[in-house]
């Protein structure tokens, strides 16, 4: 039960130093602010979930939110079959990779290359910073093991505007095993 205690209340501690600074972070990059007080993520996620029941707060209202699937940002827009254009390069956080990439076109607006980032805390950062005002690029993240949508979509861009594909990834043999699924 101590333990339980501890735990809650190193979470609250997080969450109190997230809304005094009027920043949010994500579960999974909350979770690596706590690395050394949870075993792993999932215990992490069971604690989170304690806090939101006790506060009767709402995840987010707590400065925690969840990452999406795949992401996009920078010199980009796409629309898909009668849609309206989605400009990659408003916002702070990029735009949701559709689920289904046929039937949308897309149109580079003078990017270089694209940059593939693997966690999403990271591409939330480079997408507040507007790298691709700095460096005129597309940036993409998986969040992790990127669904098939991800893949197809920096394939797809890769191929069509002949963009040379640069990475972030860890440099551990987990970073390189991500790598490795948009490469092959």
């Amino acid at each position: 039960m101590l333990t339980l205690c501890v735990s809650v209340w190193q979470v609250l501690e997080l969450v109190q130093r997230l809304l005094q600074e009027d920043k949010m972070a994500t579960q999974r990059e909350a979770y690596y602010c706590l690395v050394n007080h949870f075993k792993d993520q999932a215990e992490f996620n069971s604690t989170l979930q304690d806090v939101v029941a006790l506060t009767g707060c709402a995840r987010t209202a707590l400065g925690i939110c969840a990452s999406s699937s795949g992401a996009v940002a920078g010199l980009l827009t796409w629309q898909d079959e009668g849609g309206e254009p989605i400009d990659c390069s408003t916002g702070t956080s990029g735009k949701r990779i559709p689920g289904v990439i046929e039937g949308v076109r897309f149109e580079c607006l003078g990017a270089r290359y694209i940059l593939i980032v693997e966690k999403d805390a990271v591409f939330t950062y480079l997408c507040g910073q507007r790298i691709w005002d700095t460096l005129p690029c597309v940036v993409v993240t998986g969040c992790g093991y990127p669904p098939l949508s991800v893949r197809a979509t920096v394939k797809k861009l890769s191929h069509q505007f002949s963009l040379p594909v640069l990475g972030l990834f860890d440099y551990n043999p987990h970073g390189l095993r991500i790598l490795l699924t948009y490469k092959f």
